[in-house]
């Protein structure tokens, strides 16, 4: 028997609450445009986007917790 990671069992069940939602719904097409206006973390010797300015971190972790959890 094939044991299920704890992150494949969400993604699962995000998966399954998105697909019978009726009052949201993601728009697919819209996606790649929104992530191109993310603004781009400083690549230099920053340990994280967090500690960049509060607007950058928050965008960076929507942007993280989207693609974790979406991807399902």
């Amino acid at each position: 028997m094939t044991s299920v990671s704890l992150p494949d069992q969400v993604r699962a069940a995000c998966a399954r609450v998105a697909a019978r939602a009726r009052s949201v719904q993601i728009d697919e097409l819209a996606i790649a445009e929104y992530a191109a206006g993310l603004p781009q973390p400083d690549t230099t010797d920053e340990p994280a986007p967090f500690t960049a300015d509060p607007e950058t971190g928050a965008a960076f972790a929507i942007c993280m917790n989207a693609i974790n959890f979406g991807s399902g």
